[in-house]
């Protein structure tokens, strides 16, 4: 998954320091990709990871060869996949589990450089579809800062999977 940014500041302007995020557009790209475009706005500026976040609540922990575990604040993004099955969504799960599909996102640090901290801007992430779900679904999508303030949920619209 793959990330790109545009973040800026006019002014004095001020927002609340939970991040508020709107959903902007997405598409499904090709069979390797789905492009997701949200705006977002944050009182304090703390959006974003530096590489160095790798302490609690930041850590990815690792559990032997080849297994990860990354802690739920290892990234910063949150996408849930729903499909839809006679026409109301639900969560899409692996098959033979009970685990929900999600593509979660890491994003680097935001944080403008000055004493006047609110930020706003666009966040544009390629998310991976998932070869599981069913031709209709969306994505619902959520920011975390860094003194873990959830934002808002924003969801797309109804998108089809090109096979």
């Amino acid at each position: 998954m793959v990330a790109s940014l545009f973040n800026g500041c006019k002014g004095n302007e001020i927002y609340p320091i939970v991040p508020a995020i709107e959903f902007k557009q997405s598409y499904v790209a090709n069979t390797t990709q789905i492009v997701l475009t949200f705006t977002y706005k944050d009182g304090d500026g703390d959006i974003g990871l530096n590489a160095s976040d790798t302490f609690p609540p930041f850590q990815n922990d690792t559990l032997g060869p080849n297994k990860s575990l990354s802690n739920r604040f290892y990234n910063n993004i949150f996408i849930d996949y729903y499909g839809k099955f006679n026409g109301e969504y639900f969560k899409i799960v692996l098959p033979n589990t009970n685990d929900t599909i999600n593509r979660d996102v890491r994003v680097g640090n935001l944080t403008p450089e000055g004493n006047h901290k609110a930020i706003r801007g666009e966040i544009k992430v390629n998310v991976l579809p998932i070869i599981y779900a069913p031709d209709s679904f969306k994505l619902k999508v959520r920011l975390v800062d860094r003194a873990l303030n959830v934002s808002n949920e924003v969801e797309t619209p109804d998108m089809v999977l090109i096979r």
